[in-house]
């Protein structure tokens, strides 16, 4: 019998419509031998399926093999220490080891997938100079 976990997840898989673009080229950086981008921005207002496009991100990294690990800004409070550790959360690591060697280590690709990212604003100088670069 399947977990509801799964018949949820198939049923968010069902329902999901449009984004073709969008989903085609999140596949053709899976695809890649060498990745084309390192960041991929989604944005807009409130309400148009950007938290149900990242779930299908997550659907297609998993498909190709990379693990998905999700976490939402909504979660924890705007600091590279709160960060680091919903991260480490989500990746089931150590806390006291930086998330960013976790991921390192791990084998294969890994896709971090950032909701709610805009109320980060405060860690974009952070994130771009000290956690993305690692």
């Amino acid at each position: 019998m399947p977990r509801l976990a799964d018949r949820l997840s198939a049923a968010r898989h069902n329902r999901f419509i449009g984004r073709a673009a969008e989903l085609a080229l999140f596949q053709s950086a899976l695809d890649a031998d060498e990745l084309p981008f390192y960041l991929l921005l989604v944005h807009g207002p409130g309400g148009v399926g950007k938290t149900s496009l990242l779930g299908q991100f997550a659907r297609l990294a998993e498909e190709a093999g990379a693990a998905a690990v999700s976490i939402d800004a909504r979660n924890f409070e705007p600091s590279p220490e709160a960060f680091q550790a919903s991260l480490a959360l989500a990746l089931g690591a150590d806390p006291a080891q930086p998330p960013a060697e976790t991921l390192a280590q791990r084998p294969g690709r890994c896709v971090l997938l950032v909701d709610t990212y805009e109320l980060l604003a405060p860690l974009e100088g952070w994130l771009r100079d000290q956690f993305l670069p690692q």
